[in-house]
């Protein structure tokens, strides 16, 4: 069951659609230390976020793509419903490929931080640290920085 102030905090789970499935895809620190593990960098390095990149380096871009797949199993175990050998076999056209990287960056955006001008001023707490700025754009998003109209983060389906 989903916390409750996490989805406060953060909005609803986002999903995205691989070859008709639908996964729940979240950024969590699991997904970091499973990112750190497959290519040795740090997520939370902003200049190597600005490096995931479909079209510049598509292993990098499935090794996000795998992380943010990782969720907790009844174990207290984070696995991936998919492998990186597995994702490194699908066959996926250009459109689907644009789809996912649009749900995967909104999931990345929305597991970070408000930036100051997104944040309400009175919402901050005295001596709190500052926030690291949130993602405006999807840096790795092919010929545009909004989600196309066929599938959203939370993977429903638009007209």
């Amino acid at each position: 069951m989903r916390d409750l102030l996490q989805e406060e905090l953060t909005g609803p789970p986002a999903t995205v659609v691989i070859v008709g499935k639908s996964y729940p895809i979240a950024f969590t620190m699991a997904a970091a230390i499973a990112y750190k593990k497959a290519t040795g960098k740090s997520l939370f390095d902003l200049a190597e976020s600005k490096q995931i990149s479909l079209a510049a380096d598509p292993e990098r871009w499935l090794a996000c793509l795998w992380a943010g797949l990782h969720q907790e199993d009844e174990k207290g175990e984070w696995t991936a419903p998919l492998t990186l050998p597995q994702l490194k076999r699908l066959r996926i056209v250009g459109s689907q490929l644009t789809n996912i990287d649009a749900a995967m960056w909104a999931a990345f955006a929305n597991g970070m931080p408000k930036s100051k001008e997104d944040a309400d001023p009175k919402d901050a707490a005295p001596g709190e640290l500052e926030p690291v700025p949130s993602l405006k754009a999807s840096p790795g998003l092919i010929g545009s920085t909004r989600a196309p109209d066929v599938v959203s983060a939370s993977g429903a389906e638009s007209s």
